[in-house]
């Protein structure tokens, strides 16, 4: 402020200088004394009024050079901090990828495994239908290689022999198919398993019989 009121006073001061010396030139005649004296005075004021104007124009340009210094290191800094929340995110995005993919994998391999016990107990479980069915034509077998006669009372033991095992490998069946509901029901609740439905190998050809057809049947062997 106070460079700006010494360039405004020393302007005053050469402007005031030079009506002066025109106001001597044309009053006293070209007096050299007073001619020279305010010459000197219009030197001086005009170097003092053109030296603070200098030093008020370097001054106005120190202060934008300041300024564009200091608007380039606050973008700098405003790229440096998005260069580090970009850093950090990358670094953070990493790390859960990494904990995810882990994850996923410990995941797959529960997965898999309980496949595997699933295959286990099915394979079980079917290894026991087959068991199953060879007693029930091995029965049957026996069955029809007993040595009886073909009478009517012969014929009523033999389907009431036919019918009681027949009932008892019904309630074999039922009883692994009870098992097997049960591993079908695990096997729905994990993602991506598929649950193969077991059906009987054999069926029993004699369920539907009634006693007139199975007397029917021996009156014709016996014959």
């Amino acid at each position: 402020m106070s460079k700006k009121l010494n360039m405004i006073f020393f302007g005053l001061c050469l402007l005031t200088a030079i009506i002066l010396e025109v106001y001597c030139i044309h009053i006293t005649n070209g007096d050299l004394f007073t001619f020279v004296g305010i010459g000197v005075v219009v030197i001086i004021t005009g170097y003092l009024f053109f030296d603070s104007l200098r030093s008020r124009w370097n001054e106005s340009l120190h202060n934008i050079k300041n300024e564009l210094e200091n608007m380039h290191r606050e973008e700098m800094e405003s790229v440096k901090s998005s260069l580090s929340q970009l850093c950090d995110l990358q670094k953070a995005t990493y790390a859960a990828t990494k904990k995810n993919t882990k994850f996923l994998q410990e995941e797959i391999k529960d997965i898999l495994e309980n496949l595997d016990t699933l295959q286990k107990e099915h394979g079980k479980a079917i290894e026991e239908i087959v068991k199953l069915q060879k007693k029930s034509m091995e029965g049957q077998k026996n069955a029809l290689n007993l040595n009886l006669n073909y009478s009517k009372e012969n014929t009523r033991q033999l389907m009431d022999l036919f019918q009681g095992e027949s009932t008892r490998l019904g309630q074999e069946q039922e009883r692994l198919f009870v098992s097997l509901s049960q591993l079908k029901d695990q096997n729905a609740k994990l993602p991506k398993a598929e649950a193969k439905e077991i059906k009987p190998i054999y069926e029993d050809p004699n369920k539907n019989l009634t006693n007139e057809e199975i007397s029917s049947l021996f009156d014709a062997y016996g014959k």
